[in-house]
Parts: structure tokens; sequence; C-alpha cells
């Protein structure tokens, strides 16, 4: 039988910041969840859209001209091949979903 899957849970098991950890599993689809702390010091791309929502806290998604901020409860995809970074302003939680074969660019 497969575990329910618990917003507080999934808080329970990250660790180290910008260190993601796998969460569960759907078809293609992989979800998974880290904290973000500070600045993510390196601009990047990704090969596939990404899903970032944050649960807990704030994430700011800065790319070459301009910058999204996202609040607990809001969310956002960043689409293939955008350049960007991402920081926050205190310890949060994020969750993400990406495909697969998601790849990181660093640039």
């Amino acid at each position: 039988m497969r575990e329910k899957i618990n917003l507080e849970n999934i808080k329970k098991k990250v660790k180290g910041s910008w260190d993601p950890v796998d969460i569960a599993e759907i078809d293609d689809y992989r979800m998974k969840a880290y904290i973000a702390e500070g600045e993510y010091p390196k601009m990047h791309k990704h090969n596939k859209d990404k899903l970032f929502f944050v649960l807990e806290g704030d994430l700011e998604v800065i790319f070459e001209d301009y910058s999204v901020k996202l609040k607990e409860n809001e969310g956002y995809i960043v689409k293939a091949g955008e350049k960007h970074r991402s920081k926050s302003s205190k310890k949060s939680i994020i969750m993400m979903i990406e495909h697969r074969k998601f790849a990181q660019i660093n640039v």
C-alpha cells in the first residue's frame, strides 16, 4: 500500500539547503521538496519545464531581466531554457514537480 502525501510530513523530510528529497512519482514526473535559504549560487537553465511551489516561507526566482517573488501557497512554472537562479529571504520549504528526464545546465 502506498503512503498518503502529507504536507507536514514533507516539511519534516527536508534537511539541507538546496538539497532536494524525493516525495512521489507520477507517471513521467517526480515531486520533490527542498529547503531554500539564502541564494542559490549559480545561474542555470533546465531542459524541461519545472513547477516551484512555496509550502512555507518565500522564494524569488531571478531571471536575466526580471524576477518573480513567491510567498507561501504560491507557485510558478519555469519554462525549459529560461536562465534563472533563486533566493529566499528566510528558511523556506519548496516543493517542485519536474519531468523524469529533467536536467539542470549551469550557465
